[in-house]
């Protein structure tokens, strides 16, 4: 529950992008230990009478790793990563309350399983300017998988639903 001009927010809560994020880009990458790289890019555009969108990708990518069969004989190598793919639209009720929805496309490749999904964010944030007061809620991940690892059984999506407040302190900076 923080209200603030930053495009990167609307990552966890879509109700968190509005006017103030229009014309955005946030870019990130992180080379980790192992090989094992993170990273996201994201923009925002805000039209009046309409509300705002935004477009991001978000991924996860492991690294290389040693293939081999069942005796243990190396046969090669693989690489295994994740993506997700976001379209995000937001919109202010009134001076107080924005909502908004964010579709997520998942793709998964390890080795030569793959898995893709689809998923929906959808948030709801109060903002009292007046009392410099904020409160949201998000249910997070609401979807389902259409193609497993396997082809066989699909696996859940793991929902969750986050309740958020913050109040900024009188004079703080």
């Amino acid at each position: 529950a923080l209200k603030d001009d930053d495009v990167t927010l609307s990552l966890q809560n879509p109700s968190l992008l509005h006017r103030g994020c229009s014309n955005q880009f946030a870019f990130s990458f992180v080379d980790y230990f192992a090989d094992i790289r993170y990273g996201y890019t994201a923009y925002a555009k805000s039209f009046d009478k309409i509300g705002n969108f935004s477009a991001a990708m978000q991924f996860v990518n492991y690294g290389k790793f040693q293939s081999a069969d069942e005796y243990g004989i190396i046969d090669g190598t693989f690489k295994a990563a994740d993506y997700c793919f976001n379209l995000g639209y937001s919109r202010q009720k009134d001076s107080t309350f924005y909502y908004g929805l964010t579709l997520k496309t998942i793709y998964s490749k390890y080795e030569r399983y793959t898995s893709v999904g689809n998923a929906i964010d959808a948030g709801l944030t109060y903002h009292n300017h007046k009392y410099n007061f904020v409160a949201s809620v998000v249910a997070r991940n609401m979807g389902m998988q259409w193609k497993s690892y396997s082809g066989g059984t699909k696996e859940k999506l793991d929902n969750t639903f986050q309740i958020g407040i913050s109040k900024k302190i009188p004079k703080a900076p």
